[in-house]
Order: structure tokens, then sequence, then C-alpha cells
């Protein structure tokens, strides 16, 4: 994938920055207050906490783009979450698809921007940050989906 214009840029990152403000978010604290475990209870607020951080640092790379007057973003459908009587697995599973759908977009949009020519898209002197930060989510990203992961086989394992 390639980056067309600075509009394409902002749309990817304004749908992350959805996704960590309130998908995953939601997700997090659905999956909090539905799960018993003080083990799983822990790495939900760890994934909340960093999920917060997460959007403060997609705003920041959102200010960094450099777009026409005027422009706005399409959102993304309202989230909805209830894991109300679900299992703890199919719980741990649903948190586990959205730390992976987080990982996949940082990844391709960081991807597309060493492959693209930004000039007139980000602002001077901007790009290494943006690619740092973008570095930075895919750790912590990579990060949760494996430690969601490694608790869905422990749940896996005890059935």
């Amino acid at each position: 994938m390639m980056i067309r214009d600075a509009e394409e840029l902002h749309k990817l990152l304004s749908k992350a920055l959805q996704i960590e403000s309130e998908y995953e978010t939601l997700a997090e604290w659905q999956g909090y207050i539905s799960l018993d475990s003080p083990k799983y209870r822990d790495l939900l607020f760890e994934l909340i906490s960093d999920s917060e951080k997460h959007a403060a640092w997609v705003k920041e790379m959102l200010g960094m783009v450099t777009l026409p007057p005027g422009h706005q973003a399409l959102g993304l459908p309202p989230a909805k979450f209830d894991f109300q009587g679900r299992s703890e697995f199919d719980t741990l599973m649903e948190l586990e698809r959205y730390e992976q759908l987080t990982l996949d977009l940082y990844t391709a949009i960081r991807a597309a921007l060493t492959r693209s020519d930004l000039e007139g898209k980000i602002r001077e002197g901007d790009l290494p940050r943006m690619l740092r930060m973008l570095d930075d989510l895919i750790s912590d990203e990579g990060h949760h989906r494996d430690a969601v992961h490694s608790f869905v086989g422990q749940v896996k394992m005890i059935r």
C-alpha cells in the first residue's frame, strides 16, 4: 500500500484513534467487569492504560499530517460490547482479535509511509518522530496480543 495523499493518511490515523479510544478501550473495560480472575483483570487494566496512551500518540501523529482546510475524516460505526455471560476464553479471544487488528493497522501504516512520497503530506521534520511512534505502537500491540494470547492458551488448557 502507498499513501496517495494527506487525506488518506489522516483517514487511516483517524480510524486507529477510534479503534484505540473506542473499540479497544470499550472492549477492555467490558472484559474487565465481566472477568473475575485478578490476573486477567490486571492484564486488562494494563491494556486499558496503554490504549489511552496510544490514543494520545495517535492524536499527536494526526497533528503532523498536513491537511487542506475544512477536511473531515469519517469515523467507524459506534462499538458495542457485552461480555456478560460469555466464557473467559471467548472474552479473551475477542480482546486478542482487537489487539491483532491494531497491530496490523499500525504495521500497514508504517510500511506505507516508508514506500510513499510524503512531501506535503506530513509537516517537514515530523516523519522520523512519526515512524518512531509507530515502531513503539507496533511493539506495544505485539506485546498486548502475545500477553492476551498466553492467557487464552491457559484458559484453553484448563477447559
